[in-house]
């Protein structure tokens, strides 16, 4: 899995975001992962090490996961793009910070917040079925 948004980085236009690595931790029932961007897929796939940007997330782990050891690793790895791509939604403000309204005087007009909301989902698929 993978994430495809455009982000401007160094004078470069990248477009790749994948979680490079993540840690479950037991002790703390803590999940931290780290998306990085790469320019796009050829790069990732052909040099690991081109980093263009890094991003660290942490969550608690959600009390569904039972425990720790009968989750999969793609199970995992599908929650850190669900949560990485969770709606944020928040009331809009003006230049003064007082929350703005509708037309109607009532309903606050709201906005999301979560730049990575609307990225697109990469499915990857390994060369080797077997994998």
């Amino acid at each position: 899995m993978a994430l495809k948004k455009q982000k401007e980085v160094k004078g470069f236009t990248s477009e790749y975001w994948k979680v490079t690595n993540f840690k479950a931790d037991l002790m703390t029932c803590t999940l931290t992962a780290c998306l990085s961007l790469f320019k796009d897929k050829y790069t990732r796939d052909s040099d690991n090490s081109a980093i263009m940007k890094s991003i660290g997330f942490k969550w608690i782990i959600p009390e569904e996961f039972e425990t720790i050891a009968q989750i999969t690793v793609l199970e995992l790895v599908s929650y850190i793009y669900t949560k990485i791509k969770e709606s944020k939604p928040e009331i809009k403000r003006d230049e003064n910070g007082l929350p703005m309204f509708e037309p109607d005087g009532v309903t606050p007009i709201m906005e999301e917040t979560n730049w990575f909301n609307d990225a697109e989902d990469v499915l990857e698929i390994p060369l080797d079925p077997s994998l």
